[in-house]
């Protein structure tokens, strides 16, 4: 009894002093040992995305629980494994830092987003129909075969005093008739049945195929070792940037004629196969490209030249010979392996080419400019050696060092929200989502060049207010309650004019007559008049007044041996541009209601007898006069 009621009165002093020296031991110890919180291999949730040109930078927002004062070791995902590293930042509660952010890939089953997962399942149901279909199918034809195989095949010798009686032989003939019609009608009824599930079948396959990656069954992780100054926990915000998620801009434009207004509605046209579904949430539009660096490009000097005592037929002949075409095979034919073992020989311009280091300054004959080749050199060696590339699509835009972006937005660096979040699940498909709608006060135009088409054209001209430029993009027009079509814009900025065509207006109608004719005058040098009478009509049918842009031309000539000539006297009204050196002309006319306004214009070009005139049309000329 006195070993019980020892131990029994030991128990509680020992449990005290356990306590008292637990209690002892400093809170740092307990941080030094990394303790891992309670968020380890969690997502969190997507709280806000911005979209660039071709990628997307997410921002998920994890809470984190009370846990030790300290290091905590916090392990994040699994993401994609395409997100981009450098990318990652990791910012929290006031008590809360990132000391290390590490990012571990590796293969597993495969990470599917909610998007695969239903074109999934929608391609086994759509299967399921099918087979449905097909099994009906089946059972129509084999109730045709066992219909048709009801009527006996009867051998005149043998079965002749077996035959049943007529009337039960003609009932029984239409009984199967009747069956095989039924079997063929309920087969053609599924045919078209059958075809349509064939093809939604297809379509889920296709579409399932393109939303899955090679790369699904790889997945990030990331680890955060996460300093915890209080031990209370809060929230981490975990940014990266993540691609395969493109935007662009796409506008509807409402053209109302009676208030002579527009509204332009500018949508963001999505699509993101980045492997995860981005819930309701904020969107926002960049211009900026990330994915191209924020370097700006820099200009070297450019120098074309050539060996002052190289041969010029020896260049050739070694040019020739060292980027002789090869077989598909690999090997070349006789001569142009004659001529690519000339060209290496010792002493040859292909000998030094490849022993002289491949740099600007050491690049003499072997000048990209003056070889125009591009099998001299592969474009690593020349990117890395700095030289200016070809611009080639087939060398695609990474190439093309500090070039912008074909679509380049003039510069302008915005940032576009959607007006209220929206979904956008990983499935390939287009999301439009509206960010911006402006009212804009337009001035109508309408223009009419007679001697190409008689049609008059309707254009708006409307300023552009506000701070925020219209990106270069698809335009859908609606005018009152008709649509259409679709038209481009370039980049406008606010203070600019955005103009807009509308078509053709058909109560606005232009007649043209033309009269040409040809005269020989002078007593001892002779000259032949060629002259030109113009009559144009403009008739308004509209119900209130409207104004006309009519343009016209006559040639201008360099030769001082031609004097082209406008009648002034019997041309009425005159038009503008009659001093110009283009020959381009116009003529605003103001037209009331119901009018109809003529204009007459005689030119004439006088030439001598032997000289043969011949036209061509002069495009720089316009531009010159900024037309």
């Amino acid at each position: 009894m006195v070993p019980w009621l020892l131990i029994r009165d030991w128990q509680p002093k020992l449990l005290i002093t356990l306590l008292t020296l637990g209690a002892a031991i400093p809170t740092h110890l307990h941080a030094s040992m990394g303790v891992e919180g309670s968020t380890n291999g969690v997502v969190g949730e997507v709280t806000s995305v911005i979209l660039y040109s071709t990628h997307a930078r997410v921002e998920r927002t994890i809470g984190i629980a009370e846990g030790e004062i300290g290091l905590r070791a916090i392990r994040i995902g699994p993401f994609p494994a395409s997100i981009i590293d450098g990318s990652i930042e990791v910012s929290g509660s006031p008590n809360l830092s990132a000391a290390s952010v590490r990012v571990q890939r590796s293969r597993g089953e495969p990470v599917e987003s909610e998007g695969i997962q239903k074109k999934r399942k929608l391609l086994k149901e759509r299967e399921q129909q099918l087979l449905i279909l097909q099994r009906e199918n089946a059972a129509q034809e084999m109730m045709r075969s066992r219909f048709s195989a009801i009527l006996p095949e009867l051998d005149n010798e043998h079965d002749a005093a077996n035959l049943i009686d007529l009337n039960q032989w003609a009932g029984m003939l239409d009984l199967v008739q009747q069956g095989m019609a039924g079997a063929a009608r309920s087969s053609a009824a599924l045919a078209p049945r059958i075809r349509e599930a064939k093809d939604l079948h297809e379509q889920a396959r296709g579409e399932l195929a393109e939303l899955e990656q090679v790369g699904n069954r790889e997945r990030a992780m990331i680890h955060v070792g996460l300093q915890d100054l209080s031990g209370k926990g809060g929230v981490i915000r975990v940014r990266y940037l993540i691609p395969k998620a493109t935007w662009h801009p796409h506008y509807e434009i409402d053209v109302k004629s009676s208030a002579g207004s527009l509204q332009i509605r500018a949508f963001a046209v999505v699509r993101q196969t980045t492997g995860e579904d981005w819930p309701e949430v904020p969107v926002r539009f960049s211009t900026s490209t990330p994915e191209q660096g924020s370097g700006i490009p820099e200009l070297d000097s450019l120098v074309i030249g050539r060996d002052r005592y190289l041969d010029q037929d020896d260049f050739k002949k070694d040019f020739a010979g060292f980027a002789a075409p090869a077989r598909e095979d690999g090997s070349r034919t006789r001569r142009a392996r004659d001529l690519h073992e000339k060209a290496n020989k010792p002493g040859s311009l292909g000998e030094r080419r490849r022993n002289q280091p491949l740099t600007k300054e050491g690049l003499g004959a072997d000048n990209w400019y003056a070889t125009g080749g591009t099998s001299l050199r592969s474009v690593d060696e020349m990117q890395r050696a700095g030289l200016r590339m070809p611009s080639d699509d087939r060398f695609g835009s990474a190439a093309r060092r500090g070039r912008l972006p074909s679509t380049s937005n003039r510069g302008f660096l915005r940032i576009f929200s959607s007006v209220k979040p929206e979904a956008i699940p990983a499935d390939g498909q287009q999301h439009r989502l509206l960010y911006s709608v402006k009212n804009l006060e337009f001035d109508e135009e309408r223009l009419c060049v007679p001697e190409l088409s008689t049609a008059v054209f309707r254009r708006v001209i409307a300023t552009l207010s506000g701070t925020d430029p219209l990106l270069s993009g698809s335009v859908s027009v609606f005018l009152d309650d008709d649509y259409l079509g679709q038209t481009w814009i370039e980049t406008t900025a606010p203070g600019e004019d955005l103009e807009l065509d509308l078509g053709v207006d058909g109560q606005v109608v232009v007649e043209r007559f033309q009269r040409d004719s040809e005269d020989v005058v002078g007593l001892f040098s002779k000259a032949k008049i060629y002259q030109t009478d113009l009559e144009l009509k403009v008739s308004n049918f509209h119900a209130e007044a409207v104004q006309v842009l009519l343009r016209e031309r006559i040639p201008f000539t360099e030769s001082e041996s031609l004097k082209i000539r406008v009648d002034r006297t019997k041309s009425a009204p005159l038009p503008a541009g009659l001093d110009s050196k283009s020959g381009l002309l116009s003529w605003k006319v103001d037209l009331a209601a119901g009018n109809t306004e003529s204009i007459q214009f005689i030119w004439s070009i006088e030439a001598p007898l032997d000289v043969q005139l011949m036209r061509r049309e002069a495009p720089e000329r316009a531009e010159e006069e900024g037309r």
